[in-house]
């Protein structure tokens, strides 16, 4: 496998890692959506004697089934046990009848939280990349993707361990790729010294780290 396809796994890798983390922040904080969708609707159900009207309902879908339950207690449920309507079961001879009108602009709020989810969780996961990864590369020299390659970066001139400064202006570079599209990614295989544009603006580069052979090599 090209090294330069390795160095572009480890990056993959420690980006999902960084997003795990966020998405678990995201989860202790309570920001995670809960499994219902809140609607005002017109809903009618019929069925002989029962009636089940209400004008704003909240709706759970999952894999058991639909459950239906209005502000003031009344309840539809179907799942695979049947259909129930304030708890009484409906038989399969019934004539049920169902009628639905749905208001989609009292539904937005909902929509604008799992909206803001996606962004929370996108920048939560960008701001943690760029606090934890340069503090690994300071401290380790490598990050946890790194250390399953044994990849190590140094600075580029030295082969020494990099200044936090660097480390920091390195995780400044990974965005600048990313806003070139990757352009500044896929300079690693194409130069020689296999250093993308991040190497370039913080001065380091990679290098596979073995103690035993001394390895100092670019890759």
């Amino acid at each position: 496998m090209p090294s330069s396809f390795k160095r572009f796994i480890a990056i993959s890798v420690d980006y999902l890692l960084v997003f795990i983390v966020a998405l678990i922040l995201l989860k202790i904080l309570g920001f995670f959506i809960n499994p219902e969708i809140k609607i005002n609707t017109n809903t009618e159900i019929n069925s002989d004697n029962i009636v089940l009207s209400d004008r704003e309902q909240r709706i759970t879908l999952n894999e058991q089934g639909i459950t239906v339950l209005g502000k003031d207690g009344q309840s539809i449920i179907m799942d695979s046990q049947g259909i129930r309507i304030n708890g009484q079961n409906i038989n399969s001879d019934q004539n049920i009848k169902i009628s639905t009108n749905f208001d989609l602009i009292n539904n937005s709020s909902e929509l604008s939280k799992s909206i803001l989810m996606q962004v929370l969780s996108s920048t939560l996961t960008d701001i943690l990349f760029f606090l934890l990864v340069p503090i690994f590369w300071y401290k380790l020299g490598k990050t946890p993707a790194k250390i399953i390659f044994n990849y190590k970066v140094v600075d580029f001139e030295t082969k020494e361990d990099i200044t936090l400064g660097q480390s920091f202006l390195r995780a400044l570079g990974y965005f600048l790729c990313t806003l070139t599209l990757g352009i500044g990614f896929l300079m690693v295989p194409l130069r020689r010294d296999k250093r993308g544009l991040h190497d370039l603006i913080a001065n380091t580069c990679v290098i596979v780290d073995n103690s035993n052979t001394k390895n100092l090599n670019n890759v």
